[in-house]
């Protein structure tokens, strides 16, 4: 999963600096479900929700293409933690700026280098 989060972190970069949001929002879908996998379902929620938010604010949704796998992870994540708990990551994440979803993206894909 390190050479994921490595194409990610690259994606993300450059969905950034040619300010191409819904490539930004596909990205952080993304890292978000591996980012759970990883590092536990409080980064799913954080994460993903940011994501649908940032797509929400383009007046778009998931794409059909990503929704089946999105939705599976995001079942997966969440059936892991009590409801209530899961609810308040999800608002938490949709709290957050760009920068700070980004900013928790990339620290959190640099953890395993860490470790």
């Amino acid at each position: 999963m390190g050479s994921s989060c490595s194409y990610l972190r690259e994606g993300m970069v450059l969905a950034r600096q040619t300010g191409n949001h819904y490539m930004l929002a596909a990205d952080l879908l993304a890292f978000g479900c591996v980012l759970g996998r990883m590092h536990g379902p409080s980064y799913t929620a954080h994460i993903c929700s940011a994501a649908e938010a940032l797509y929400e604010s383009l007046n778009s949704t998931v794409p059909a293409a990503y929704r089946s796998i999105y939705d599976a992870n995001r079942s997966r994540m969440q059936s892991q933690v009590e409801k209530a708990t899961w609810e308040i990551w999800w608002a938490e994440g949709k709290a957050l700026t760009l920068d700070e979803t980004c900013t928790l993206a990339t620290s959190a894909s640099e953890m395993m280098y860490r470790q």
